[in-house]
């Protein structure tokens, strides 16, 4: 087991609960009464905890908490009290904890920290380590070069036919995700949606890391509607549906699926203009910047890590016109969609912290405008984008 369902929730309630319950280590959590040592073995063995758990679904390495003894002296697995990790600098610990894992892992992996307070000892630090679909992690630090997997025994060295089968396995997600895109467009195209589109749309995907398309991830109940953006709209009201949760509007909706993964859907067919048929290009793009952003923040908040992969298609689109810039005078209006469905460039943001992504969603955006016979996106080139 894992701390708690949502990393935002764990107090010191719930690391006394560890030890109060006996639970013991397994292949979702680690106990450690001290931090990381400065020490390359020190460093080695830190590594490998990470490595193996994101190649191994995930788990909390909780720092600051000893372990009973058996007769002989050797640690048996069991909380034994929760003292902290001592008087220490938080923060510089929590970045030297993130520096080693960025500089002595790859792919890299995305951890969250938490620091809990009010234990006789000073803090105890706990390193959420997800669920990775971009292993297996190699541990590279000092040319280590060595893969890492987990069970309920603890951690152990991943043989050939393992670390074959980690990479078919992340090479079949990455299939496996393109496949749910294509199932979403199919479900727009069909009307198989909480609410149905009118006509032409665009379709965004906001896709975790650690979602698990056609499964489930999370409990709806734990999702705070408030916080679930639109895309392209300024409100809607909220309620449950099969898949997880809808925040409906009257020009599209947004889907929190149990998966994890959220959906947009703009529908063009404005209900106070139906016969305008123009993509509002800056429109667009701007609150799709905002609709990923706020995606991004959800997801985090419901620990669904990054890196987030971006997926959009424009659906019934055929001779809809682009709206270019006013400045752009000629051709304005006059460039056109010249098929009903076109599929964007696929965009991953590497971290949910400090991604800039009005910056990271560029390919995207110049897939449509490339798509009618412009070379790059205007707005972007004159940096209109720098204001969103």
């Amino acid at each position: 087991m894992m701390l708690g369902p949502l990393f935002d929730t764990i107090n010191k309630a719930a690391i006394e609960r560890l030890v109060a319950d006996g639970v013991p280590e397994g292949q979702h959590i680690d106990y450690k009464e001290q931090l990381p040592g400065t020490t390359p073995g020190d460093k080695r063995e830190f590594l490998a905890d990470v490595a193996s758990f994101a190649t191994s679904g995930g788990g909390d390495l909780v720092f600051g908490i000893a372990e009973r003894r058996d007769a002989a002296g050797k640690g048996t697995g069991i909380p034994d009290a929760a003292r902290g990790v001592g008087n220490v600098n938080v923060d510089a610990e929590l970045l030297r904890i993130d520096n080693m894992i960025r500089d002595g892992i790859a792919p890299r992996v995305p951890i969250r920290t938490l620091a809990v307070s009010g234990f006789l000892n000073g803090p105890v630090i706990v390193v959420r380590v997800p669920r990775t679909t971009t292993g297996p992690h190699m541990v590279t630090f000092e040319r280590h070069n060595k893969f890492y997997g987990r069970s309920n025994g603890g951690k152990y060295l991943l043989g050939i036919d393992e670390i074959r089968s980690a990479f078919n396995a992340t090479a079949e997600a990455a299939e496996r995700a393109f496949r749910f895109r294509d199932s979403r467009i199919a479900a727009v195209v069909s009307g198989s949606t909480p609410v149905t589109v009118k006509g032409a749309a665009l379709l965004l995907l906001v896709v975790p890391d650690n979602a698990a398309p056609g499964a489930s991830r999370l409990d709806p109940r734990n999702v705070p509607r408030e916080r679930i953006p639109l895309p392209l709209s300024g409100g809607g009201n909220s309620g449950y549906v099969a898949e997880g949760v809808v925040l409906r509007a009257d020009d599209g909706y947004s889907l929190v699926m149990r998966s994890g993964v959220v959906e947009g859907v703009y529908d063009f067919s404005r209900p106070d203009n139906p016969e305008r048929r123009i993509i509002p290009t800056l429109k667009v793009e701007r609150e799709a910047v905002r609709f990923v952003r706020g995606s991004v923040a959800l997801l985090e908040s419901l620990d669904l890590f990054a890196p987030y992969r971006v997926f959009g298609a424009f659906i019934g689109v055929k001779d809809f016109p682009i709206a270019a810039p006013t400045e752009m005078s000629v051709g304005y209006y006059e460039r056109r969609f010249d098929r009903d469905l076109l599929t964007l460039p696929d965009v991953e943001l590497p971290s949910a912290e400090r991604i800039e992504v009005a910056a990271r969603l560029r390919p995207m955006f110049e897939g449509m405008w490339q798509a009618v016979g412009w070379a790059s996106d205007p707005y972007y080139e004159s940096g209109e984008s720098e204001k969103w």
